[in-house]
């Protein structure tokens, strides 16, 4: 028989993991008249076994299903799953890599002041409006949908605005975007998004105050298109780049059509 001690040194363990364990019924210790906790070789076996499957990243969860399995078919049934899953956390980590390194990319193109001509493709997950406020819940009003399926970490802060006669741009609404391909890499849920797709986008960058209660001047660019023979054939947005402590970092992106 093997005491709670015994488990803690065996397995460099803690009490609480070991109670826990027993708790939620995947080891069974014996209780003798003074109370102690102990264990056979059985329990050993099992400890041993558990500690590998967490190894393997097995939630508690799977690991009793595990233990549970009746048939070769439900113990392949269980790692088959968890062979999805970790090839899926290997996919997320190698597209927030990206998504970071994207973002220092970014930055580098603000420090150098570069403007350029790209396409974009994005859905957008409405969090703000003049008109009506925050669109989300009380407890967390500024992402919606995005947050409840754990997108969140995928996405950009996007604010789209309207354009006066004096080439100056106010904001009308903000929310959340996700590009399409990242939605098609990990088939996210785009049911109540907003798909926006442009052929011709002007991209240079800017600061903004970061309350964005101020118009952005827009007239530099307004000229260069008008000399390029380009013009203006929807409402420019801009999408977060960094927040600082007093103002914002943005891309800002002008849909264009070449002008015949």
């Amino acid at each position: 028989m093997y005491t709670s001690k015994d488990l803690q040194k065996i397995f460099r363990i803690g009490r609480e993991t070991i109670r826990y364990y027993e708790k939620i019924g995947i080891i069974h210790g014996k209780v003798n008249a003074t109370k102690y906790h102990y264990y056979d070789d059985l329990d050993i076996e099992n400890l041993a076994r558990i500690l590998k499957y967490r190894e393997f990243k097995f939630p508690l969860q799977q690991i009793k299903k595990l233990r549970s399995a009746n048939h070769i078919s439900d113990f392949q049934f269980v790692l088959t799953n968890q062979i999805k899953h970790l090839k899926s956390e290997i996919r997320i980590d190698e597209i927030l890599e990206t998504r970071l390194t994207w973002k220092m990319n970014e930055l580098v193109a603000y420090s150098k002041g570069r403007k350029s001509f790209i396409k974009d493709d994005f859905y957008y997950d409405l969090a703000y409006s003049e008109e009506h406020g925050f669109a989300g819940n009380d407890k967390y009003p500024n992402f919606t949908n995005l947050s409840k399926t754990s997108d969140f970490p995928f996405s950009d802060f996007i604010a789209f605005t309207k354009i006066t006669d004096n080439d100056e741009l106010s904001f009308t609404n903000g929310g959340t975007a996700i590009s399409k391909g990242i939605v098609d890499n990990l088939s996210i849920e785009t049911n109540q998004l907003v798909h926006h797709s442009f052929d011709c986008i002007y991209q240079s960058y800017r600061v903004i105050s970061q309350r964005m209660n101020d118009t952005l001047n827009i007239h530099p660019e307004v000229a260069l298109l008008n000399k390029l023979h380009y013009q203006i054939c929807n409402c420019p947005y801009v999408r977060q780049i960094a927040i600082l402590k007093n103002k914002r970092i943005v891309q800002l992106n002008i849909p264009v059509n070449k002008s015949i």
